[in-house]
């Protein structure tokens, strides 16, 4: 988790973490904006870990607070960001199935509109990159809060496979899950009903996440670089708190595309 990683690079740095959860509310963020500010003595930055819903710093600045974002490319002058464009992201995997021959995808997500914007705009690429070049098929959850079970979004990927195939014709060759954890419910689904990955369908996912090196099979998938992002988020904050740097710093990593066993040609369609 970006957490994780950012308490470690945050230590080495000779400084403490804290971690506040909004919740993804912009009221709950703008009240732990104000607490923080009010605290201002004992604050030597804010590092967010996801694309703020405020828009107004303007009180951090005042306040001397040196502000980094991680997260989707937002237009500041006043803010750090270190960042990757997820549009891409779901360029590059569709890009790679439709190499292979994929004419009819599937991509299955939780809620695309809340929580997170990056699954959005993984499908803008998706959307983007399948147009006039073959079907794509959306599949999405119901309603999510930030503190679902650790298995909710494998069981997104498991259950909306299942019933892709009970109740549609499956013309399908590929599934897309939103990241590797609903990828890991779609292969799951796919082991269960005897069908072949990736000879007669391929899955990918998003995240590199450890596991997707040891499923079976592997899984294809695109490495969002959230080690280097962490560090240099850390690594900006601590050289604005000594302004070391006058000019927040805009910074935009490249999504990795990481083939593995999990996806393949698409199959010959018999005459």
């Amino acid at each position: 988790r970006s957490s994780d990683l950012i308490n470690y690079f945050v230590l080495q740095k000779g400084y403490r973490l804290l971690i506040v959860n909004t919740n993804r509310s912009a009221s709950e963020e703008q009240d732990y904006l104000k607490i923080l500010c009010s605290n201002s003595e004992k604050i030597a930055g804010i590092i967010y870990g996801f694309t703020p819903s405020v828009s107004d710093f303007s009180q951090l600045i005042s306040n001397g607070i040196p502000l980094v974002v991680i997260g989707e490319m937002v237009e500041h002058a006043d803010i750090s960001l270190v960042t990757l464009d997820s549009l891409k992201s779901g360029e590059m995997v569709a890009n790679h199935l439709l190499s292979l021959g994929h004419k009819d995808i599937v991509y299955i997500t939780s809620p695309t509109r809340l929580i997170s914007l990056s699954r959005e705009r993984r499908l803008n690429g998706i959307q983007r990159a399948v147009e006039g070049k073959g079907n794509l098929t959306v599949l999405s959850g119901g309603n999510e809060t930030e503190f679902e079970p650790e298995n909710y979004e494998v069981e997104i990927g498991y259950q909306l496979t299942k019933e892709y195939y009970k109740h549609q014709k499956p013309s399908a060759t590929a599934f897309i899950g939103a990241n590797d954890m609903i990828a890991f419910g779609i292969i799951k689904a796919l082991n269960e009903m005897s069908v072949k990955i990736p000879k007669e369908v391929s899955v990918c996912g998003f995240d590199n996440i450890l596991f997707s090196s040891l499923t079976n099979p592997s899984l294809t998938t695109v490495d969002h670089c959230t080690y280097w992002r962490c560090s240099m988020a850390v690594d900006i904050l601590v050289n604005k708190k000594n302004k070391k740097l006058e000019v927040p710093p805009k910074i935009n990593y490249d999504p990795v595309l990481i083939v593995r066993n999990s996806s393949g040609l698409a199959p010959k369609v018999s005459d």
